[in-house]
């Protein structure tokens, strides 16, 4: 039973309790310090700074302030002092103490103020505080009375009034009701220049998109929302908005991004005295850990976050917890803990009247209950999970995917397949609501387990075709989708036997995963179907021989064990059908995009690498080898040659070598086939306007950067153009080419963040997006002394007619087989050639 079961509901909170023990000493001596100030300055000056720093976050320092202006003025001038009461009791609302807020306005109001901003303020800030401790007719009532007040007499109020009331309908499950509101109070905030409030409308609308499982759009607003804070300096809702982008992230599978959003949200919200939103923020970092099933750094997040919903009373956060932690036990099969757990989260969830939040308390019922051999209770808990989901389509697919396994259990074949291609529509139906091209990327990765188990339960039925094609069907298919073809295999045009034979190659075709790992070897004869071993025990073989191959020996001379065992688990099984010579085209799947296969050491008589067996090229999916051939460029073969920039900061250095490699590279075109851009020449605006996509080949020769949060923002720095010298691949996919070839000489330009059937995702990735044919790019660090000579091997074997792929090959081997330091592979490794079609 694998299918993903956590879940944190991210909603914008604005509730924190009281600081560091320091931050408090610190804001009391400032508090001191400005007394004597303090006696000189009239009410409204205290309460417009008290108010600018509530709204920059400095909920310690806008205490104080509106503590000593409630402690000044509430005799002599009462009025005023109202005011300073109010604010304190907004500021304990955001300190997570609501209970205190409702109790410091309990006392009456003076007469001169009942319908006056302060008690449109109040009332707002009433409601607030009965909201976050569920009691929301008590707190509907409160921002009625508000709007009332506000429509008559403070129109300017209602932004406030709506924000407070979409906030409450989130909290409702109302989400509709809350899209109304909060579109109104920015429609207001943005007419009266209302920053703040602006922020919380666009996060809250950002949560709502979440909720809906809209994340390209909640990614929209809640950007625009962290914009306006860190303009503002607010550290506090700064804090909140990375923390819900982090879910955003996370719920898309890019759980790299997301937990570096998380970590630092946590940070800030600890930092800040954030104890609402830290145990969220927890709860979420606790859920990555449970991917990457470390369960038991999962349950130690879980449990810290348990301990302050307990604190803070807030049931909704506890009942969370809970079931994450029953999750938790029910991967380890500590099944009595986990429904000790379950069932307490399912009461609370029920008495909070949290239908939808039950929901995963169910179906962590059907998981114990499965868990406990009692598949019939299972099923019937999960059906009426996909009945009750609604919008809710990760939970839906996943109750159908784990419907799947327990008809499988019981060898329904039939049922089973149903379930998991319905589960398969609903997925495929949820990313195609996913409009940016960017946040497609890394979907599928949160889908993984189901392929896992969809696969599993193929090859078991001895479908292996089958298995392949559900394979692919989750490989490459943002590049496809945006090279305009077909990305979803269809059963009657998958021919994978039919794509090896165009290719006159064997594909060999790698599905890591928990347990046992496939790879399937495709030859332009038949498909053969080899099980390897877990994805744990190759990832570790794998980040080994890379540490050595960037190590000071040659490998191959020390007859490195590891680098054989590699080539024995990956390659050998396949090795009746690789034929000396053979062209291989090799589809890796998650950290194996890390791996040059070249430099596998294949065992026997006399030790060597695979390189020297093979043609190696790397390709995305089965569906980009089988398209059928695109536009080249129809003029004669010509070079389009950008590098050597000129670098005037530090943290890029000049490259010594870099005019030498522009110069052998052009001299294998004729003037009149070449325009070089060099030095000052060489700039991110030269490439936009040098109508790339006329040229067969393409050639940077600069430093690059490889973005693992953000590898769109990967970038080939070029010399200064006005502020910029970066060129994107967000910014290179946009212009399309026709290119055989695409060189980025420079390091990591093949990327290092490799997304869940995307594959790696960088600069290689981008020039593929343009429409270039083939992309040469760097794993790792280049050797700028080394590259000059493997380039202009490069280019000698291709100007005698070499296809890019065995052209760079030859010029590998023949330093391979050199006398020189530079036969060692960390010199001629890092560049691996990568196929579009």
């Amino acid at each position: 039973m694998a299918s993903r079961l956590l879940h944190a509901i991210c909603v914008r909170t604005q509730r924190i309790p009281l600081p560091p023990v320091g931050t408090v000493i610190v804001c009391a001596l400032l508090g001191l310090a400005g007394c004597n100030r303090l006696s000189q300055r009239n009410p409204e000056a205290l309460f417009h700074e008290a108010r600018a720093t509530f709204e920059r976050g400095e909920l310690p320092q806008a205490f104080l302030l509106a503590d000593q202006g409630w402690t000044k003025f509430q005799y002599s001038n009462p009025d005023s002092a109202w005011r300073f009461r109010v604010l304190k009791a907004e500021t304990l609302i955001w300190q997570g103490k609501s209970k205190e807020s409702i109790a410091l306005l309990e006392e009456n109001l003076p007469v001169s103020l009942a319908s006056d901003e302060i008690s449109i303020r109040l009332k707002i800030t009433q409601g607030a505080a009965n909201y976050y401790l569920q009691r929301f007719n008590e707190a509907e009532s409160r921002l009625s009375e508000a709007q009332q007040l506000a429509t008559a007499r403070h129109p300017d109020l209602l932004a406030d009034v709506n924000l407070a009331q979409g906030a409450l309908s989130i909290l409702r499950n109302d989400l509709p009701a809350g899209e109304r509101h909060l579109l109104r109070s920015l429609a207001i905030a943005r007419d009266r220049n209302k920053q703040f409030v602006q922020a919380n409308a666009l996060g809250s609308l950002g949560v709502i998109a979440l909720r809906r499982q809209h994340y390209d759009q909640a990614i929209d607003w809640l950007t625009q929302s962290r914009n306006i804070s860190e303009k503002l300096g607010n550290k506090t809702q700064t804090s909140k908005t990375l923390g819900n982008l982090g879910w955003c992230y996370f719920k898309m599978g890019d759980t790299e991004k997301a937990l570096s959003l998380f970590t630092e949200s946590e940070s800030l919200a600890a930092q800040l005295g954030l104890l609402k939103d830290q145990l969220l923020w927890l709860t979420n970092i606790g859920s990555i850990h449970y991917e990457q099933r470390e369960y038991a750094e999962a349950a130690n997040y879980y449990r810290r976050a348990l301990e302050i919903a307990r604190k803070l009373e807030n049931k909704s956060a506890a009942s969370i917890a809970l079931s994450n932690l029953a999750a938790t036990a029910i991967e380890t099969r500590d099944f009595d803990r986990a429904e000790q757990y379950n069932r307490e989260a399912f009461e609370m969830k029920r008495a909070i009247g949290d239908a939808t939040s039950a929901l995963y308390s169910s179906q962590n019922a059907a998981r114990i209950a499965a868990g406990r051999n009692d598949r019939a209770g299972a099923i019937r808990m999960l059906q009426r999970v996909v009945h009750e989901a609604g919008e809710n389509v990760s939970l839906r697919w996943e109750a159908q995917a784990e419907l799947g396994n327990l008809y499988a259990a019981q060898r329904n074949t039939a049922r089973a397949d149903a379930q998991f291609r319905t589960a398969l529509r609903t997925i495929d139906s949820a990313r195609s609501g996913i409009k940016k091209e960017e946040q497609r990327l890394s979907f599928l990765g949160s889908a993984k387990r189901f392929y896992n188990d969809y696969i599993d339960f193929l090859i078991a039925n001895h479908r292996t075709e089958e298995a392949l094609r559900v394979a692919e069907h989750s490989r490459a298919r943002t590049l496809a989708e945006g090279l305009g073809l077909d990305a979803d295999p269809k059963a009657t045009a998958f021919k994978p036997v039919l794509v090896a034979g165009k290719h006159k190659a064997v594909l060999l075709y790698y599905w890591l995963k928990p347990g046992q790992s496939y790879l399937w070897a495709v030859s332009p004869s038949r498909t053969e179907l080899f099980r390897l071993p877990s994805d744990t025990d190759i990832i570790t073989k794998l980040q080994d021989y890379r540490n050595v191959l960037m190590g000071p020996r040659d490998v191959r001379e020390a007859a490195n064990t590891t680098g054989q065992e590699l080539y024995n688990v990956l390659v050998a099984p396949a090795q009746k059908l690789l034929a000396p010579g053979s062209r291989v085209i090799v589809l890796a799947d998650g950290p194996l995009h890390a791996l040059n296969f070249e430099t596998l050491l294949v065992p026997g008589q006399q030790l060597h690498y695979w390189i020297e067996d093979a043609v190696i090229t790397n390709g995305s999916s089965i569906a980009l080898l089988a398209a059928p051939a695109r536009k080249h460029p129809s003029r004669a073969k010509n070079l389009l040659l950008i590098g050597d920039p000129k670098y005037t900061e530090s943290e890029f250095p000049p490259l010594p070598q870099a005019a030498q490699e522009l110069k052998r590279v052009e001299e294998h075109f004729a003037p009149e086939l070449r325009l070089v851009l060099a030095a000052g020449e060489a700039k991110p605006r030269a490439y936009a306007a040098s109508n790339a996509g006329a040229y067969s080949y393409i050639h940077f020769v600069a430093h690059a950067t490889a973005s693992r949060t953000s590898p769109l923002d990967s970038s080939i720095i070029l010399s200064k153009d006005g502020d910029n010298s970066k060129l994107y691949a967000r910014d290179i996919m946009q212009q399309p080419l026709s290119a055989d070839l695409v060189t980025i000489s420079a390091c990591h330009g093949a990327g290092t963040r490799a997304y869940s059937g995307e594959g790696l995702v960088g600069l290689s990735w981008a020039f593929l997006r343009a429409g270039a044919h083939h992309v040469i790019a760097a794993l790792w660090e280049v050797n700028d002394a080394s590259t000059p000579q493997l380039m202009d091997g490069l280019y000698s074997e291709m100007g005698k007619g070499k296809d890019p792929a065995t052209a760079l090959r030859s010029a590998k081997l023949a330093m391979l087989h050199s006398n020189s330091v530079y036969r060692r592979p960390f010199y001629w490794a890092p560049f691996q050639l990568y196929s579009g079609s």
